[in-house]
């Protein structure tokens, strides 16, 4: 009698344990979805999207607002892919370090060895200092043609016709500048190492690997099913509009792929839980590297380096901007949490803070 009401008192406290754990998620849940909905409104924000992991378990995932105004779809946080922009460079950083694992690409190596067809600059380039923006290469001029581009291009190499003739803006291992076009040479770089095409690579040695079923290139002429809308808000009308007409063949590795939440989520986890590389081969990937002069860029290869956020803690991850749509992707490997947001609406300035805001919800204590 006696072990029954022993086991009988520690059933109901297990129960009471579980109940406040779920009280306490629920809680912030909900002061999290007030800030979300207060953001997209005063942003104009048309549709969004969260996820939130733990321990590779889904905490809470949910879409806001539409993925597509005109015909009112709403956001799944499953199957509305957005633009994602520069968290495409993790992928392809990732898929290299696929390679790197399997002894195909040389991290010291210069780059036409993989490349032979690139133009040579005055100073030789070494895939890690491209992986990590600084081989010299440039990002975006003031040719609005460099972000707004309407060309279609059939292949990584027809793609570096952007800026294959341009010089160095520094000699490669001194200077630190984000580059996009960097990522698409270096995209020529796992082609020549994996002797495959690079989006087929990358679908191989990450999507697949992942199973991240709603993530792919961005074919502008193709119906892809679960597509957001890109919208930004015009000022001057005070609408919200869609945005203007891009073709992101020239930029699949930097910034050219759609994704949904819970796939950049699963993807995180599956980066940081060592599921794809080991974690000699992730720590390389996220650790800040150095400029000739000793001082650290702060950035990674394809990822933001490890450090700590104002709050004190620890994370990496990547954000990213495309014409009608935007992504953050947050890893932080001491409470094992991720968090993947996305959106369509590319112009809202502001939604930083409160993104930041949600995080220190979910990761302090």
């Amino acid at each position: 009698m006696k072990n029954l009401k022993l086991i009988g008192f520690i059933l109901s406290l297990l129960i009471l344990i579980n109940s406040a754990k779920g009280t306490g998620v629920d809680k912030k849940i909900k002061e999290s979805k007030e800030i979300i909905n207060k953001l997209m409104e005063e942003k104009h924000i048309v549709g969004l999207s969260i996820t939130i992991l733990k321990d590779g378990n889904t905490l809470w995932s949910e879409g806001f607002g539409y993925a597509d105004l005109e015909n009112q779809i709403k956001v799944d946080p499953g199957k509305t892919m957005f633009r994602i922009g520069s968290v495409s460079k993790s992928f392809t950083a990732t898929a290299l370090a696929c390679l790197y694992q399997e002894g195909k690409v040389d991290m010291n190596a210069e780059i036409h060895q993989y490349v032979p067809y690139f133009p040579q600059k005055k100073y030789p380039i070494a895939v890690k200092q491209l992986a990590g923006h600084m081989g010299g290469i440039r990002h975006y001029s003031s040719d609005p043609n460099d972000y707004y581009n309407s060309k279609r291009y059939k292949s990584i190499k027809d793609a570096m016709d952007f800026f294959k003739d341009d010089s160095l803006i520094y000699k490669p291992g001194e200077g630190y500048k984000y580059s996009s076009f960097g990522f698409t040479l270096l995209a020529g770089v796992i082609e020549g190492a994996s002797s495959e095409n690079y989006l087929d690579c990358v679908k191989k040695e990450i999507f697949d690997k992942v199973g991240m079923q709603h993530t792919r290139p961005d074919f502008v002429d193709s119906i892809i099913v679960g597509r957001s809308g890109c919208y930004e808000f015009d000022s001057i009308s005070n609408k919200i509009i869609n945005t203007k007409y891009v073709d992101n063949s020239y930029k699949w590795p930097g910034g050219g792929f759609l994704s949904t939440s819970e796939d950049i989520a699963k993807f995180a986890w599956a980066f940081q839980s060592d599921k794809i590389v080991n974690d000699t081969i992730r720590l390389q990937f996220i650790t800040s590297k150095i400029l000739a002069n000793g001082k650290p860029t702060n950035y990674g290869m394809g990822w933001t380096a490890i450090s700590k956020n104002k709050s004190g803690i620890m994370n990496y991850g990547h954000g990213g901007t495309a014409v009608g749509g935007k992504a953050s992707m947050h890893i932080f490997p001491d409470q094992n949490i991720v968090i993947a947001i996305a959106y369509n609406t590319w112009n809202a300035k502001g939604a930083r803070e409160a993104f930041e805001t949600i995080m220190n919800i979910f990761t302090k204590e």
